[in-house]
């Protein structure tokens, strides 16, 4: 995917979170977040069963998810950092090739915050 496509869907995905907050505050329910969003007429998922989600199409990843027990130890401090630790444990696994290419490229990624069970904190 060119480089523009791949930041009209990362836009799209702000926007539609966006949206999702003012509705929601804070905190928005699993339900909307496996709804997904649209990008020219196609539904595009920012939320799995997996933690990291590379939508159909992109070369990087688009959002990932942490759940309420967090068995990673995934942290975000008051300043809004976000430690995360890998998927599994084989760095080169496709999803986390996929995130790490995103932080190398320097491309915004969603990070959903798991809080309760079926809640989660968005961070874009």
């Amino acid at each position: 995917m060119d480089r523009e496509t791949d930041r009209l869907i990362r836009m799209a995905a702000f926007d539609r979170l966006e949206e999702l907050s003012r509705a929601h505050g804070d905190v928005l329910p699993c339900a909307a977040l496996f709804a997904g969003f649209e990008f020219r007429g196609r539904k595009v998922a920012w939320i799995s069963q997996q933690g990291i989600v590379k939508p159909a199409g992109m070369d990087m990843a688009l959002s990932i998810t942490t759940s309420p027990d967090d068995p990673y130890g995934d942290t975000v401090d008051d300043d809004g950092f976000i430690a995360y630790r890998y998927q599994g444990t084989d760095p080169e696994q496709w999803d986390n090739v996929a995130m790490r290419r995103a932080g190398v490229e320097g491309v915004p990624l969603v990070y959903f915050h798991g809080v309760a069970s079926g809640q989660y904190k968005a961070f874009w």
